[in-house]
């Protein structure tokens, strides 16, 4: 039975992976398309992740999905603002502004956190309720 949960598990990391890089692919195109609905539209960052995530369940709130921008300009990634589901809002950090970092050639990472409920009685006594899968994918932003 392990191994039956760890394959559902390694199935599960691969789902979550091609959901960041969905995610990440799609705000890289469209990169102000948000959506904090438990269901978003197809056409939301959000709403492409939770499609390539397959048969996983990702909740669409700032625990699961993790939007951040990053300003690479300098040559080194500073993280510019984030998108909040919570506030259905973009937050910018400290000197920047939507404007200034949501734009063409800011980088745009996707961050998906699970936690994997395992099915075996005594591998989830060995882990708690869970094992916690997390997977990013990042683009620059192209409009």
């Amino acid at each position: 039975m392990g191994v039956i949960d760890f394959g559902f598990l390694y199935t599960d990391r691969l789902a979550i992976a091609n959901a960041a890089r969905g995610g990440a692919r799609w705000a890289s195109k469209h990169p102000t398309n948000w959506s904090n609905a438990a269901t978003p539209d197809s056409d939301t960052i959000e709403g492409q992740i939770q499609a390539a995530g397959g048969v996983t369940e990702i909740p669409n709130d700032d625990s699961h999905i993790t939007i951040n921008y990053y300003d690479i300009s300098s040559g080194t990634s500073v993280l510019c603002g984030n998108w909040s589901a919570a506030t259905n809002a973009f937050v910018p950090a400290s000197t920047y502004t939507e404007t200034s970092c949501v734009a063409p050639g800011t980088m745009v990472e996707v961050k998906i956190t699970y936690n994997y409920p395992l099915l075996t009685p005594m591998m989830a006594g060995l882990f708690g309720s869970g094992v916690p899968v997390t997977a990013a994918a990042a683009f620059i932003e192209e409009r």
